[in-house]
């Protein structure tokens, strides 16, 4: 007991005490947590849950890398790998979906910015929707995909709506959906719309009513993947009634052009081209102010 309390006297000997409880301290969570069971499939619960209209096609991000096998098992879903930082591709997101191990998002990064909403939990696997925080309701066209209305020269009397996106060709690129993906190193949420594969086709997109939209702005760009610098322009020709404004996307670049003189409750027809549509990775989205 002497020798003990010797021992115990020395504060270097305490210190280290101290280190080593908390070595095997972090060996225990490690290991717990790294031999948990951990689901060959997403529970029912939550895969019902991301499949109701107005979180599908949302980008789904993954708090851990133990998620990523199943990346490969749901393709209908936007599921974002568990990678360095994750959070900071959600900087410029207004919304997206995260699937956690536990209940605690705080080791996903900083969420001041961000309101958090518990969706579901089912056998230890926890879906939360992150909002940005605004002082305004905003609410963007990609999340209502498929109230759209579209037609291409392909499909001059509708395109068809499959799998959550419209069909505006016989290629795998040739749709109108949802995208979420990188403008000059900034990840945006936008509607997929790239041109067709010969010059003087377009493809048609109307909007629907908004009966309670205040404001309205039109954004738009060229993701960094099809960035160049001698590539024809993807013009938006926007209208309605004797209104007619058009827009250039910024190649590899998201900007937001105000629509001055437009209603922003009314439909808007949109209609995207270009001279030569090679590598014309055209996205765009409409963000509605609404009334509260």
């Amino acid at each position: 007991m002497k020798k003990v309390l010797l021992f115990l006297k020395n504060r270097y000997h305490i210190a280290a005490i101290g280190f080593l409880l908390i070595f095997l301290y972090s060996l225990i969570i490690l290991f717990t947590y790294r031999f948990r069971e951990l689901p060959d499939s997403l529970p029912h619960t939550i895969v019902k849950t991301i499949e109701q209209s107005s979180y599908q096609g949302m980008p789904l991000f993954t708090a851990s890398q133990f998620f990523d096998h199943l990346i490969k098992k749901y393709p209908q879903f936007d599921i974002r790998a568990a990678g360095n930082k994750p959070w900071k591709q959600t900087e410029t997101l207004h919304s997206f979906l995260l699937l956690t191990l536990d209940d605690d998002v705080a080791h996903f990064g900083d969420r001041k910015n961000l309101t958090i909403q518990k969706l579901q939990e089912d056998s230890g696997v926890y879906l939360f929707l992150l909002t940005q925080k605004s002082g305004k309701r905003i609410l963007l066209l990609s999340s209502m995909i498929e109230k759209l209305k579209v037609s291409s020269s392909y499909h001059p009397k509708g395109s068809p709506f499959k799998l959550g996106v419209h069909k505006t060709g016989y290629k795998s690129w040739m749709y109108v959906g949802l995208l979420t993906e990188n403008f000059n190193e900034k990840m945006h949420e936008g509607v997929w719309a790239h041109p067709l594969n010969k010059k003087g086709t377009f493809i048609t997109i109307i909007t629907p009513l908004m009966a309670t939209a205040t404001q309205i702005t039109f954004q738009s760009g060229i993701t960094d993947t099809g960035k160049c610098k001698h590539c024809s322009p993807v013009i938006a020709t926007i209208v309605q009634g004797e209104h007619t404004q058009k827009i250039n996307a910024p190649e590899g670049d998201w900007k937001t052009v105000p629509l001055k003189g437009f209603n922003p409750k009314k439909p808007l027809t949109i209609t995207i081209t270009t001279e030569k549509p090679g590598r014309r990775h055209y996205c765009f989205n409409i963000a509605y102010t609404m009334k509260k």
